[in-house]
Formats: structure tokens, sequence, C-alpha cells
């Protein structure tokens, strides 16, 4: 440090605290009724994201989701960016509250039917699901199996295994919105190679539906992969 330059002191420094107001209450000090009345004036995305950093120096708001989901009771529609802070048995429980829920979008995850069976037995009027990875044959057939009346499902920028896809084609009559742009769909036998177009039977399948794709001819991003 320079000569004369002021020393840099942090708040954990006892000789700092010392001069802490005590009519000001610390993060840490709050009561935990208050502090989920906090979280609770944030969206989950808020809470997902960004609000642990805030929060950082209070023990319960290094996992605020873990708190607050429980509390949503009325929720309707849930993102999901990341999934690998949640485990399984939270997840499972918040689920077991969102009754209301109708459309989650979330990253694909390795066991799907523990989550998907989750919603099926507790959220009645779900009917969108949003994918964002890889999507194999067993998600496809945890879907079908747990949750027939499907209404929508986007895989938008997803790696899709051909027999996936037509296992959704085959087996979810109600679905009347599927969208795989800009994919890369997978044939099953060969994983290292990438379908560029569709073909007939595919198209006969999702045409009683609303298909929404793209062509390597029209679109830019597609293009690139």
């Amino acid at each position: 440090m320079e000569e004369g330059a002021p020393a840099v002191r942090r708040w954990e420094d006892p000789a700092v605290r010392k001069w802490e107001d005590p009519a000001i209450r610390r993060w840490e000090d709050l009561d935990t009724d208050i502090l989920v009345k906090i979280f609770l004036s944030f969206d989950v995305l808020q809470l997902t994201l960004g609000i642990a950093n805030v929060f950082n120096s209070c023990e319960l708001g290094s996992n605020p989701p873990y708190i607050a989901i429980y509390r949503c009771p009325q929720l309707r529609r849930l993102v999901m960016p990341a999934w690998n802070r949640i485990k399984k048995d939270v997840i499972c429980k918040a689920i077991r509250t969102w009754r209301c829920l109708e459309s989650l979008t979330m990253p694909s995850i390795a066991d799907p039917p523990y989550l998907i069976e989750e919603i099926a037995l507790n959220c009645k009027n779900f009917s969108e699901l949003k994918v964002i990875g890889p999507f194999d044959v067993l998600f496809a057939s945890t879907i079908a199996k747990f949750l027939p009346n499907l209404k929508v499902l986007g895989l938008r920028c997803s790696m899709i295994v051909k027999d996936a896809l037509m296992l959704i084609l085959d087996d979810l009559p109600n679905l009347e919105v599927l969208n795989i742009s800009h994919c890369l769909l997978l044939p099953p036998s060969m994983p290292e190679k990438i379908i560029k177009k569709l073909d007939k039977i595919i198209l006969q399948k999702a045409a009683p539906r609303e298909f929404l794709t793209c062509t390597e001819h029209s679109c830019i991003m597609c293009q690139r992969t």
C-alpha cells in the first residue's frame, strides 16, 4: 500500500463494527418470517438468478429459492434456467404446492420421470412444457406417459433424437403446438450426424398441429451449425 493511502477496512473488522449504529439491523439478524416476506416480493426468476448475491451475508439468503418457492401456491408459469443447485426433494416439495402451475420452461435433465410424474400428480391444469438441451427417448416417453394431455411442447434450440420426435408425434394426440425451431435432429444409430431435412413421415404426422420449424436454406442460425 502506498504511503499516505487510506487503509481499506472490511465490515467484518471489529474495529469497524464497533461504530455500527445499534438501531440498524443486519440481514443476518432478521427474523425468518421477515426474510420470507422480502423474498416473496420478487418473482421466481429473480430469486433463481440474482437475489442470492444480494443476500450473501445471510445464511438463509444463500439459497433463497429453497425458502420462497414453497410459498407461491398461485404460481402459473415458471422459468428455471438452472437446475443444478436445486435438489430433487426440494423441487418435488415445491411442485406439490403449485397446484395452479400451467407452464414450465426448464433445461434438460438426466432423470425426467421424477419431475414429470410429480407435475402430473399435482398440477391438473398443466399444458405447456419447454425444454432446452438434449431431448432423448427417455424424456419423450416420460412426457407421453405422464402428460398425455399436453397442449404445447417447445424444444427450440435443442438436440432431438429422431425416435424421440416420432414418439411425441405418435403418443401425444392432444398436442396442439410443437416447436422444434433451430434444433439439431439426430439419427438414433449415428448420433454424430445431423438430419438436415425432415422426411415426409414426420411432416405428415405433424400436419394436424401447429408445427414450428425452420430449414437450412432459410434460417441463418441453422446455417451456422
